[in-house]
């Protein structure tokens, strides 16, 4: 086993990171092509309340996954948080895809 993948910590990271509600996240706000907000992400994978893909949002985006910017809601006055995935994010799903095609 690679060294890197005996740290707890590494395999804690590689657990949250590859959680399937969040990697459905990511591939959400990828097929979008666009940054979402919280709402409209937690509409499109059928999750019961924001708050909970709130919760996914914010560790995505403190490992850099994902990042945010406040912006006005189209069509409405009010602002929110948009979401975006980062590079890394992205280079992540690959990563993910190609294990998934070589299992």
């Amino acid at each position: 086993m690679s060294t890197l993948l005996q740290s707890p910590e590494m395999l804690k990271r590689i657990s949250f990171v590859t959680h399937p509600k969040r990697i459905q996240i990511l591939k959400e706000i990828e097929n979008a092509g666009r940054a979402m907000y919280i709402a409209e992400i937690a509409k499109a994978i059928n999750e019961e309340t924001p708050r909970n893909t709130s919760f996914h949002l914010i560790g995505l985006s403190k490992l850099g996954i994902v990042e945010s910017k406040l912006q006005e809601i189209p069509n409405t006055e009010r602002a929110a948080k948009f979401y975006n995935i980062t590079e890394k994010g992205k280079e992540l799903l690959k990563n993910i895809g190609e294990i998934q095609i070589n299992i």
